[in-house]
C-alpha cells in the first residue's frame, strides 16, 4: 500500500521534474534571478520625457518596463474611446483608452530607462484577432515590426494577445492562433534577433486552456498569467510551463483593492506583499520575470474600486518594496539585465 503511494506521489511529481534545471527560453535569466518590471501607464511608470512622477523617479529604475498596444483600428470600446484608423495605438503616439496615457516610443527615447527591457503586450480586442489572423491588419503589423527594428537597442518582450482566455476579450482560439503566428512570421521575415514571444493567460484558466490557444511551441519563448492574489491564480500556467520546459511570466501582479495611500502599510504588505513574494519564490524553478502594475487605478475610467497601489505613495511600503529589490534575486536596471539575458544590443540586424 506505501509503495503504491509513492508510486502515485512520484507520477505527479514527473511532469514537474522532466525539465528541472532545463527550463530555457530566448531572454530568460538564468534560474534563481527574476527580472523586475514595472507599468503600466506613462504617468504610473514615469521616467520619460512628458511624466516625471512615477515609479521610476520615486522608487527606483526597474529591469523592465511593461506597456499595452492596441491591434483594433476603428473599434470603439465600452468607455467610448475611438481607435484611430491606420496605426498601432499607444504605439509611437500618445493615446488614451481609459486607462492612463500611452505611448511606448517615450520609453525607448528615455535615456535613464536605456538599460530597460521592454515588455508589450498586443490587444486585438473587438474581434480584431480575425483581422489580424486573415491579414487585414497587416499594416499595423508592418508598423510594430518597423518599431522593434527602429529599437534594437532595446530587447523585446512581446506578449500577444496577452489574457487570451480572458472573457472580455472573447478570441476565437483558431484565429488567435492564426493571429499570433501571423505576427511572428512577419517579425521573423525582418530578421530580427532582438525579440521574445510570451504566450500568457488571465491567470484563471481551467486545466486545457493553454492546449486550446498554444499557436505552437516554437512560436513562443515565455508561459505567461496575471496574478492578483486570487488562491488558485497561475496554476495551470505553472503547470503548463513545467510541462513544456519555457519560462514564466507573471506578467501582471498588483495589490489588487488595497489603496497604499490610505491602508495601515504593515497591513497590506502582510496581507499581499507578503504572499505575492513567498508565490514567487515558491515557483522560481521557472518563475523568470515577474511585472508589478504601478497604478492608481480608481483615477482611471476603466477601472472601478481596484485600488491604488502606487508603491512611492507609501513611506512604509516604498521603504519594503525598495529592501526587498535589493535581494540579488530581483534584476533591476543597475543589475546590467541585458548581460543576465544574454541579449547583445551591438549585434543589429535589420529587415532584407
Amino acid at each position: 500500500m506505501k509503495r503504491i503511494t509513492v508510486i502515485a506521489a512520484l507520477s505527479l511529481l514527473l511532469p514537474m521534474l522532466s525539465h528541472a534545471g532545463g527550463i530555457t527560453g530566448k531572454f530568460a535569466p538564468p534560474q534563481g534571478k527574476i527580472l523586475m518590471f514595472i507599468g503600466q501607464d506613462n504617468a504610473s511608470v514615469g521616467g520619460n520625457g512628458k511624466y516625471h512622477d512615477g515609479y521610476v523617479d520615486n522608487v527606483g529604475v526597474p529591469g523592465g518596463i511593461t506597456h499595452y498596444i492596441y491591434f483594433s483600428q476603428g473599434w470603439t470600446n465600452k468607455f467610448k474611446r475611438v481607435f484611430k484608423m491606420g496605426t498601432v495605438a499607444g504605439l509611437n503616439n500618445e493615446t488614451e483608452w481609459a486607462a492612463g496615457p500611452m505611448c511606448l516610443k517615450a520609453y525607448v527615447d528615455s535615456p535613464l530607462l536605456d538599460r530597460c527591457v521592454i515588455h508589450v503586450s498586443i490587444a486585438m480586442e473587438g474581434n480584431n484577432e480575425d483581422r489580424v489572423a486573415d491579414g487585414s491588419q497587416d499594416q499595423l503589423i508592418s508598423e510594430f515590426v518597423a518599431f522593434v527594428r527602429d529599437h534594437q537597442e532595446h530587447p523585446f518582450l512581446i506578449r500577444i494577445g496577452y489574457e487570451f482566455d480572458g472573457k472580455w476579450n472573447g478570441y476565437d482560439p483558431e484565429n488567435f492562433k492564426k493571429a499570433f503566428r501571423r505576427i511572428v512570421d512577419a517579425l521573423r521575415a525582418a530578421k530580427l534577433t532582438n525579440f521574445a514571444t510570451v504566450l500568457a493567460s488571465s491567470g484563471g484558466e481551467q486545466p486545457g486552456t493553454f492546449e486550446k490557444y498554444d499557436p505552437g511551441l516554437d512560436y513562443y519563448d515565455w508561459v505567461g498569467f496575471s496574478w492578483f492574489g486570487a488562491t488558485n491564480a497561475g496554476k495551470t500556467a505553472l503547470a503548463y510551463a513545467r510541462k513544456v520546459g519555457k519560462p514564466v511570466f507573471i506578467a501582471e501582479s498588483t495589490a489588487f483593492r488595497h489603496y497604499l495611500n490610505k491602508e495601515d502599510p504593515k497591513k497590506v504588505w502582510k496581507e499581499f506583499f507578503e504572499r505575492y513574494f513567498r508565490f514567487i519564490e515558491d515557483n522560481k524553478d521557472v518563475v523568470r520575470a515577474v511585472s508589478y502594475i504601478n497604478c492608481d487605478w480608481d483615477a482611471q475610467d476603466m477601472w472601478d474600486n481596484w485600488g491604488q497601489t502606487r508603491i512611492e505613495t507609501s513611506p512604509v511600503i516604498k521603504r519594503l518594496w525598495q529592501e526587498k529589490m535589493t535581494d540579488p534575486t530581483f534584476i533591476n536596471a543597475k543589475d546590467n539585465p541585458f548581460e543576465q539575458i544574454g541579449f547583445h544590443p551591438g549585434a543589429r540586424t535589420s529587415s532584407p
